[in-house]
C-alpha cells in the first residue's frame, strides 16, 4: 500500500475477517465456544479483495467500500 501513497503502519499486521463487533454476551464466551465446537468451513475461494472504510456514525458501524482488487491467477476449486 506504500506504493499507493499510504504511510507504513507501525503496528504488527494481523490479517483478519471481522465476524462481529461490539457484541456483549450474557454468559462467559467459553460456554458458547464449547457449545458450538470447532468450525469446519473447508476451503474458501478468494478471487478479489475489497478495501473498506469503517466508521462510527450516529452510534452505528458503517462500512464504505473504497476499492476492489481482482486477484490474478485465481482458480476455482
Amino acid at each position: 500500500m506504500i506504493t499507493l501513497g499510504f504511510p507504513k503502519e507501525k503496528r504488527k499486521f494481523v490479517p483478519h475477517i471481522t465476524i462481529a463487533q461490539d457484541v456483549i454476551f450474557k454468559c462467559d464466551f467459553s460456554i458458547i465456544k464449547e457449545a458450538i465446537g470447532a468450525p469446519d468451513i473447508g476451503k474458501i475461494p478468494v478471487d478479489r479483495l475489497y478495501l473498506f472504510k469503517s466508521e462510527q456514525i450516529e452510534n452505528k458501524r458503517v462500512y464504505t467500500k473504497i476499492s476492489e482488487y481482482e486477484l490474478l491467477g485465481f482458480k476455482k476449486l
